[in-house]
């Protein structure tokens, strides 16, 4: 539909017009009407523009982000989510040989989370194996590595995770692994480059969840978290060593995988060829939109215009509908261009207006919303010749966050929608 702001003397002939299905340019209707050389301002929506469907997620990069997450949920719209990671330790002050003859009494890996979002009665089992390949520092590591022949069996040692705690203890009982440290020179053990070529790194995973589960955000400096060694000696009758696990000194990553096998979002990730009724968004490299334009560049080309003003809105889908929580929505989302080789680029009123740009979670409205004014602008001027974008979450390797759009629909309340304020020339 289009609603137009014309001189009120023509506004009754316009609207039969409009009702009557008349395939004249709705601009030009009434223009003979005006003194030469005036222009006039009209607004446009038209569900034909936007055209939009649900993507596979591919990868983000998981390693120098400031949190980790760790364990996995079941969503009932969109399935089964989980999420592991990888990390080094490091030597620290009282770290060294472990002396004559020592005897360990106990090796505990801690781990403190800050927040944890899921089901609130479950104890989740995590499990710790040693990472067999080097991890370097100045590496990119990206979500959706496959390290199914990087770690080695058996595990060293579990613990368990729940909503109530913020503290994961893990026992380490694994010989091979601790003699790795009781046999090491004391110039290795109080070094951090020996120490992370003697043992790569620990990767920790969770076993999956079969109700709601949870996933929890873990500070990649958080205080606590170490592997630490209790033992004695021919010397001393009780002593630890402790080894720390910080971003500066330690390189870590995320791994987080998606299962929607079964689940009703399964449907909207078998067919891209249609214009959706519903889009998905998703953190942690999971679904996320595309959207596309395919009348724009028919009704641009109908017209010389210049664009003053143009909001392209996502509206939440009633939550009652698709059985989501709002705290899960994420709070800001961030579109970028897709080039024809696959590369992201940011809109340019991204760039220019970053403040105006938009992308906030606006609660009032209940809906996303972006200006593409100068996108449009340049598409309309032949500057540019792309209008397929993505939308996914910000920060999206570090939250946990879902959502549902609405895509097409009749309805205008219940549909993407792209308005556009133009004079034409």
């Amino acid at each position: 539909m289009r609603t137009e702001f014309l001189p009120n003397f023509i506004f009754g002939l316009v609207f039969f017009m409009l009702l009557s299905g008349c395939e004249t340019k709705p601009d030009y209707i009434g223009s003979d009407l005006l003194p030469s050389g005036d222009n006039f301002t009209i607004s446009f929506d038209s569900m034909e523009v936007v055209y939009g469907y649900t993507k596979l997620g591919d990868s983000l990069v998981g390693s120098n982000k400031d949190v980790q997450l760790l364990g996995s949920i079941i969503d009932p719209l969109f399935g089964f989510s989980k999420a592991e990671y990888v990390t080094q330790i490091e030597a620290t002050s009282n770290t060294g040989s472990f002396g004559p003859n020592p005897k360990i009494d106990s090796v505990i890996l801690t781990l403190h989370y800050e927040k944890f979002q899921g089901e609130d009665n479950l104890s989740q089992q995590i499990r710790v194996y040693e990472f067999m390949e080097f991890i370097r520092k100045d590496t990119n590591y990206y979500t959706n590595q496959d390290i199914t022949d990087l770690y080695r069996q058996p595990e060293l040692g579990y613990g368990w995770m729940t909503k109530d705690d913020t503290l994961i203890r893990i026992q380490i009982t694994e010989e091979t692994f601790i003699n790795k440290f009781l046999k090491a020179e004391d110039s290795i053990l109080s070094s951090t480059d020996y120490v992370q070529e003697m043992m790569y790194g620990l990767y920790i995973t969770g076993d999956d969840v079969e109700t709601e589960g949870g996933i929890a955000t873990i500070s990649a400096d958080a205080a606590g978290t170490m592997l630490r060694f209790y033992y004695a000696n021919d010397t001393v009758d009780s002593i630890s060593q402790n080894y720390t696990i910080t971003r500066q000194r330690c390189q870590q990553f995320n791994l987080f995988s998606h299962d929607y096998t079964g689940y009703p979002i399964e449907e909207f990730l078998t067919d891209t060829s249609r214009n959706d009724s519903l889009l998905f968004i998703q953190s942690m490299a999971g679904v996320f939109p595309k959207i596309r334009f395919p009348g724009f560049p028919h009704w641009i080309d109908s017209m010389p215009v210049a664009i003053n003003e143009a909001k392209l809105i996502f509206p939440v889908a009633d939550t009652s509908l698709t059985q989501q929580k709002s705290e899960n929505l994420p709070t800001r989302v961030v579109m970028y261009m897709q080039e024809p080789d696959g590369r992201y680029n940011f809109v340019y009123d991204q760039v220019i207006a970053p403040e105006s740009f938009g992308g906030d979670y606006q609660e009032f409205s209940n809906s996303y919303n972006f200006t593409i004014k100068v996108q449009l602008q340049s598409l309309a001027q032949g500057d540019v010749d792309n209008l397929e974008m993505i939308i996914r979450p910000t920060k999206g390797n570090e939250t946990v966050t879902r959502g549902v759009l609405y895509g097409w629909s009749e309805d205008f309340i219940k549909r993407t929608r792209l308005e556009i304020t133009y004079t034409r020339l």
